[in-house]
């Protein structure tokens, strides 16, 4: 029997501060989409400026879905400020430019489309994600969902041009096992070898638009669905701070999700959205305090009311992203200039 998610020992390759190194930091990646992916490249960025946090350096990567993608990234050696150059059509730097050359030409959602099977994707699935305790909505949706027609193949072909072998460096990768609706972190669970670029096509299979990824006779679907954050991993890991980028999430909590319906239609985000905004960060928060009950300060980057006036008011954006990413950086920068403990927590420091 495979070991629980939950209770599967940690890994000895998670190196956590010492005296005479800097402070140690787990950084965690979340879902979100296209619309996500441009969050986090806009907000990576901006901590890297104004905040000298350099994410390629924290000692765990943990990513979901986009954040799968973007942990690859920055693993594979891509800062923050040569993906926002990227994105910008801005000139990166010698080793951004290397890198970048090593990528597929064949878009990264242009994989072949699969004639859909009729009914749900699994209907035991939809019922382990409801009845578990708590319930997992995104699980049970998945199941109750029709397989996706769109393989997720160049996707991972993306992420395998980068990476010869899985980083050495932690890099902890969600997925959702369809068999039993469990969540499974590839680089940290008991598992068979498998190459990053399946990895992330896993944690990326969004349920409905992507088919599932078989990973040694298994199928996988997008970890969002079991979270969107999967923060609490990084509970009682002992870092000196974790850091949470989460653009599924929202400044406003489930009690006042009713009066902001109203206001919502009158920015043009879609009431649905920002409901299940409401849910994912009261998750988030949940994930939060477990962190902070094991001892590590946490800080959490989530979208501002303008952010989601930008990441909500409208449907997929033609240039990719890139008004997405600049709002990104523009609200993190002036939060770090801001928040003067914010920038203190991030700015590396020797732990003595």
């Amino acid at each position: 029997m495979d070991p629980s998610p939950e209770t599967t020992p940690l890994p000895s390759t998670v190196t956590l501060g010492r005296p005479g190194r800097t402070r140690s930091v787990g950084l965690v990646l979340g879902a979100g989409g296209v619309a996500g992916y441009a969050f986090h490249i806009g907000a990576l960025a901006a901590l890297g400026e104004h905040g000298r946090f350099d994410a390629r350096g924290a000692d765990l990567i943990v990513g979901t879905s986009a954040g799968a993608a973007i942990g690859s990234l920055l693993r594979a050696g891509l800062s923050g400020a040569d993906l926002y150059a990227h994105r910008l059509g801005r000139t990166l730097s010698p080793e951004g430019d290397a890198l970048v050359a090593l990528l597929p030409a064949l878009a990264w959602d242009g994989g072949p489309e699969h004639r859909p099977r009729q009914g749900p994707a699994s209907v035991l699935l939809a019922a382990r994600g409801l009845l578990r305790w708590p319930p997992r909505p995104g699980v049970m949706l998945a199941g109750a969902l029709r397989r996706g027609v769109r393989s997720p193949t160049p996707l991972g072909e993306h992420h395998r041009a980068l990476h010869a072998r899985w980083p050495a460096a932690s890099l902890w990768l969600c997925a959702v096992r369809m068999r039993d609706g469990r969540r499974v972190v590839f680089g940290r669970d008991d598992h068979p070898p498998l190459d990053v670029g399946r990895a992330v096509a896993a944690s990326c299979a969004v349920p409905r638009r992507f088919s599932p990824v078989a990973v040694h006779d298994e199928q996988y679907v997008d970890g969002g669905t079991w979270s969107a954050t999967n923060a609490d991993l990084l509970a009682h890991v002992g870092f000196d701070v974790v850091v949470i980028i989460a653009p599924l999430s929202t400044p406003h909590g489930l009690r006042a999700t009713g009066r902001l319906l109203a206001a919502a239609r009158q920015d043009g985000c879609k009431p649905r959205r920002l409901v299940a905004r409401a849910y994912h960060r009261a998750v988030l928060q949940a994930e939060v305090r477990r962190v902070l009950r094991s001892g590590t300060p946490v800080v959490t980057i989530e979208p501002t009311q303008d952010d989601l006036v930008v990441l909500d008011a409208r449907g997929p954006s033609p240039d990719g992203g890139v008004d997405i990413a600049e709002q990104a950086f523009a609200s993190v920068a002036a939060r770090l200039r801001s928040d003067h403990e914010l920038a203190v927590l991030l700015t590396p420091t020797v732990v003595s």
